[in-house]
């Protein structure tokens, strides 16, 4: 039985239709191709969320219509976004491996800690409802075939070193702020902050999630919720500030900066941090061409040649 819903579900050609009947055009890509590519390349719901990155008629007949809005723009997004993505997820990894080294070697150079007790005192100090989180994900993964035979070798008894293999990156964020408080690290707290929006935007980009679409958004909030080390760090670069703020208050551009700055903090030099300038490098150029057909102005446009300017800012270009 059918029932009545805010938005129906339409065939393709229903869905061509209703971007006609928006203003959308298919000229440099035909409606056949168009079909074809939201058949089997990518589906409308994604290809139409960057729609709100170009403007509308504010009055006239045109009224509620898109302004100079292709088709084929909205599939250049598309791949620009996927690109994107798959560098933001890289970078994330690499970020999580080396803090993830940084601590171990700390704690095998304090004579203090075994790498034992801080793994059972960092469980002791979880509320129930946390730790029974833990627990359930140390369970879920027990017949894994990648880390299972970590924990039935360690499960009774496991030092850190094994347990920052089966953990979420959530779970060592949180363990990071717990051994930020145990050694009275105030430096290792702020990097746990900022491991909080590198995770946002990790998770966003595992899970595929449209980033480019939000690069117009604005929430003014930029200097509030900006780590400090983030906006000291700009405040030397020769990016203006006017530039800087504007794009601190978009907060998806505020995850990726500070993302990008920790990248240039704990990663150190060498063939990870060269693989990714060479990967940072070939996003950029190869969307150059994919949105050289779009105004400068747009916030696609200007919101990457910002993350240009940060990387380069950076030393990642």
């Amino acid at each position: 039985m059918s029932e009545t819903h805010l938005h129906q579900k339409m065939t393709t050609p229903e869905l061509i239709a209703h971007m006609k009947g928006k203003g959308i055009r298919f000229e440099a890509t035909s409606e056949d191709a168009a079909t074809s590519f939201l058949r089997s390349k990518n589906d409308y719901f994604r290809v139409s969320a960057f729609r709100k990155l170009f403007p509308k008629h504010e009055e006239g007949e045109k009224k509620g219509l898109y302004i100079d809005l292709e088709f084929n723009h909205l599939v250049q997004l598309s791949y620009v976004d996927q690109s994107l993505r798959s560098l933001l997820r890289t970078m994330s990894l690499d970020v999580e491996h080396y803090q993830k080294v940084a601590i171990l070697h700390r704690i095998t150079e304090m004579e203090d800690e075994d790498g034992y007790s801080i793994v059972t005192d960092y469980k002791a100090s979880l509320n129930e409802n946390r730790r029974s989180y833990l627990d359930n994900e140390i369970k879920s993964r027990r017949n894994d075939v990648y880390c299972g035979a970590i924990i039935d070798k360690y499960n009774e008894d496991m030092p850190v070193w094994a347990f920052f293999e089966i953990i979420s990156f959530g779970t060592f964020i949180d363990f990071c702020r717990f051994s930020a408080n145990r050694w009275d690290d105030k430096q290792l707290m702020d990097t746990h902050y900022m491991l909080k929006k590198a995770k946002s935007v990790r998770n966003a980009a595992s899970h595929g999630a449209c980033i480019i679409n939000g690069f117009a958004d604005n929430d003014g909030e930029g200097k509030r919720y900006t780590p400090y080390q983030v906006r000291a760090a700009l405040g030397k670069t020769r990016i203006p500030k006017a530039r800087r703020t504007k794009w601190l208050n978009n907060p998806r551009v505020r995850d990726i900066t500070t993302l990008v700055y920790l990248f240039s903090q704990v990663v150190c030099e060498g063939e990870s941090k060269t693989k990714a300038k060479g990967e940072i490098n070939s996003f950029l150029s190869t969307t150059g061409s994919r949105l050289s057909e779009l105004p400068s102005n747009n916030p696609a446009v200007s919101g990457i040649d910002f993350l240009k300017s940060l990387t380069r800012e950076f030393g990642l270009l």
